[in-house]
């Protein structure tokens, strides 16, 4: 962009075009121009502030949930222990914080290949990498990895790890990410972690949907309001709010070491209700990571987790009395990208 150039050595205008460049989708060049900006006045707090307002754009919070559940971190490194071996090659998508990458190079690893589409995101890795001495083991991808030749990674590794599931397991593309990568970047029979991935189901009661729904405000019913209401709600796991009220059944499960290919789906379970109310299906998910270790955002009370419990009220707002000689059919449909869940109407 002619304005860079023209604003080379001016910090204030330098910021304006990186502002610019990020309006216009160019976020890889608005990063290295507001580098610039802030390189020449490092001590100017305004410059320091669009710096950072364009570094962040587009980094999702969960960034900083996740590496904070300990016990998702355990479990990762568990099976990358019992995975690496030396001489190994490891591939890790979604770089992050550097984080499981890190790991597998402290574990002895020979190499680790990490790739993260976010520019912003990738930078900074590279600096957390630097600072914590792996660089020389551990090589950062600014890519998508179905952007990424094997050659890049001196021919298929041994080893892919990934954390590219979402509350849903779906909507990060994790199944069109494993059958290109299973089949183009990792050896035949090579490690995958986690291996295996399940939705879980059963019915629920989540004492805070009245507070998510319409009802009568100021003398005025808005109950009709509610047709527009979310379809599903995002609860803490450990939550004293949710409670589950049937047995646990899996609706969908994926072998992800296969590679695929998936094919959208339509599933349904049957469930045994306890006694009590039910207003809606808690669902949530639990990772293989390979045959020892498990991870699971099961529902209960004082459960902490990175991942969400997905609640999807009934259609009707009056809880439903459950019978537990009553069985009912919890049913799902996932494409590629997501996830929709009802109970089935007898």
């Amino acid at each position: 962009m002619a304005l860079v150039e023209q604003s080379d050595g001016n910090a204030a205008a330098l910021a304006a075009c990186a502002h610019l460049l990020l309006s216009v989708g160019d976020k890889s060049e608005a990063i290295v121009t507001a580098e610039r900006a802030q390189a020449l006045a490092p001590d100017d707090d305004e410059i320091g502030a669009i710096v950072r307002e364009i570094m962040s754009a587009d980094v999702p919070n969960w960034h900083f949930v996740l590496v904070q559940d300990t016990v998702r971190n355990d479990a990762y490194e568990a099976a990358l222990r019992r995975a690496i071996y030396p001489g190994c090659r490891v591939l890790e998508i979604g770089t992050g914080t550097g984080l499981l990458a890190m790991m597998a190079a402290r574990l002895g690893a020979s190499h680790v290949y990490t790739c993260e589409m976010e520019p912003a995101i990738a930078n900074v890795a590279r600096r957390v990498i630097a600072e914590n001495g792996l660089a020389e083991q551990i090589t950062v991808i600014s890519k998508r990895s179905q952007d990424i030749a094997p050659e890049e990674l001196h021919g298929p590794v041994d080893i892919l790890v990934s954390e590219i599931v979402s509350n849903d397991m779906l909507n990060e593309a994790v199944l069109a990410v494993m059958e290109d990568a299973v089949d183009r970047l990792v050896k035949p029979g090579g490690t995958i972690i986690p291996a295996r991935g399940q939705v879980r189901v059963a019915l629920g009661y989540y004492e805070g949907l009245e507070q998510s729904r319409m009802a009568e405000v100021s003398g005025f019913d808005l109950s009709a309001f509610n047709c527009l209401a979310p379809t599903s709600l995002q609860i803490p796991c450990g939550s004293r709010s949710l409670s589950l009220c049937s047995n646990i059944e899996n609706l969908f499960a994926f072998d992800f070491q296969s590679g695929g290919p998936w094919t959208d789906q339509r599933s349904e379970v049957t469930v045994s209700p306890h006694f009590g109310r039910s207003n809606g299906i808690a669902q949530w998910i639990a990772l293989d990571m390979d045959d020892l270790g498990r991870y699971e955002n099961r529902p209960s009370a004082g459960t902490q987790s990175c991942w969400a419990v997905m609640f999807h009220p009934f259609a009707q707002t009056v809880p439903r009395s459950t019978d537990p000689h009553e069985l009912l059919e919890i049913c799902g449909r996932h494409d590629r990208m997501g996830l929709r869940i009802w109970k089935k109407t007898r």
